[in-house]
């Protein structure tokens, strides 16, 4: 298994959730970040579980009052999402 295989960026998204519980913001973009590029590489830019990626930044960065990008990220995710002809339920 390399190191931009999907398994691995579920770890890094799991790693990451974990941070976010602890209040460890920044340490929690960071495995999100990681876990991202490696989806967008792996799985395509508009795949559902990149989409979910950009909601769980979005997420953090709104926890960090860091707004602007929370938004920018809540976008991302409505448009890849918009784009599908289901939207999943999280």
């Amino acid at each position: 298994m390399g190191k931009d295989h999907p398994d691995i960026a579920d770890s890094y998204n799991n790693i990451a959730m974990i941070y976010r519980d602890q209040g460890e913001l920044d340490k929690a973009l960071e495995y999100y970040h990681a876990s991202l590029d490696i989806k967008k590489i792996t799985l395509g830019g508009q795949h559902a579980d990149v989409a979910s990626t950009y909601k769980d930044l979005a997420h953090v960065y709104d926890d960090h009052g860091e707004l602007d990008k929370s938004v920018e990220y809540s976008q991302k995710s409505v448009y890849i999402l918009r784009g599908r002809k289901t939207i999943p339920k999280w």
